[in-house]
């Protein structure tokens, strides 16, 4: 697991979040948490953006997540970046205050 800080000027830890890896070519981000302080602020974004790179890295082409239904800011963020709903996934099952959201990262999306 690679757990990710965002830090800003105001505060030492602004937002952070994890990338669980399955070590199988996919990985779970986990608990992604942007201070209320500093939202809409492009945290969100620059977590985001280190965790792909991060997982590019490692060779990991697909995120996936659960994300809460009442996480309206979360799930604006994962659409904007791409992130496709999907159904769930590992030990997850089906459940009225979740979705379920997956990226395919390090492909040409116009291939």
């Amino acid at each position: 697991m690679s757990v990710f800080v965002a830090r800003t000027g105001e505060l030492s830890a602004a937002g952070c979040c994890a990338l669980v890896d399955d070590h199988d070519g996919t990985a779970e981000l986990k608990r992604m948490i942007v201070d209320q302080r500093v939202r809409q602020r492009g945290v969100g974004r620059a977590l985001l953006q280190a965790v792909e790179a991060a997982a590019l890295s490692k060779g990991i082409r697909l995120i996936k997540m659960e994300v809460g239904i009442r996480n309206t800011d979360g799930q604006s963020l994962y659409r904007w970046a791409g992130y496709k709903e999907r159904g769930p996934f590992g030990a997850y099952r089906p459940s009225p205050i979740s979705l379920f959201f997956e990226k395919a990262i390090g492909e040409d999306p116009d291939a």
